[in-house]
């Protein structure tokens, strides 16, 4: 085993270099995970601002088909309608009702 004594600028230089490869050496690793990691990231955000839109889009749907907050769906509307116009041909031709209506 050899000991090579260096005196402490020349010490100083060997760590300096030393620690300047190693940090090249992390920043080369870690170069890859930083960039995948930045694409997530703008991937996600571009998913979070489509499902906010699509989320929107059925609420909208929703509401036209249920009409929340109690109020008759647009299917129920037809029918009421499709009923009064019935009635009214009932009326003008005096047929009798059938189931009801």
């Amino acid at each position: 085993m050899m000991l090579i004594f260096l005196d402490k600028s020349s010490a100083d230089l060997v760590w300096v270099n030393y620690e300047t490869r190693l940090r090249k050496l992390m920043q080369e690793l870690l170069q890859p995970t930083v960039k995948r990691s930045r694409e997530d990231r703008e991937m996600y955000d571009s998913l979070v601002k489509k499902y906010d839109f699509l989320h929107k889009r059925v609420e909208t749907l929703e509401f036209v088909t249920n009409k929340t907050d109690n109020q008759q769906t647009i299917f129920d509307d037809i029918f009421m309608k499709i009923t009064n116009l019935v009635k009214v041909l009932r009326g003008l031709y005096n047929l009798p009702p059938i189931l009801g209506y």
